[in-house]
């Protein structure tokens, strides 16, 4: 059986949509709070992982946890001596 890709192209021939190629899919949602803290998402572990941060507040006037991952491990941690102010972020992960 022959695979046929949906592909969509706008009214200037310039392509839009290819899913012949693949997709990002959200898997789920971490919140990080107002502590340092971190967890281990086993799905992560591949090259194909991916995750995005949106801070629930204003970068410029709060302080807003800095994000990183290695692997399936994903941490945050605050600015040290600035307890006050601190912003919870929304962590999306999933693979592509």
């Amino acid at each position: 059986m022959a695979i046929a890709p949906l592909q969509v192209w706008d009214s200037q021939g310039r392509m839009l949509i290819n899913f012949s190629t693949r997709i990002a899919r959200q898997l789920g949602v971490v919140w990080t709070g107002t502590s340092d803290g971190g967890v281990y998402l086993p799905e992560l572990a591949t090259a194909d992982g991916w995750i995005a941060v949106q801070a629930l507040g204003d970068y410029g006037f709060n302080n807003a946890p800095m994000i990183s991952r290695v692997g399936g491990a994903i941490s945050w941690r605050f600015v040290p001596g600035h307890p006050n102010g601190r912003v919870n972020a929304k962590i999306l992960y999933g693979v592509r």
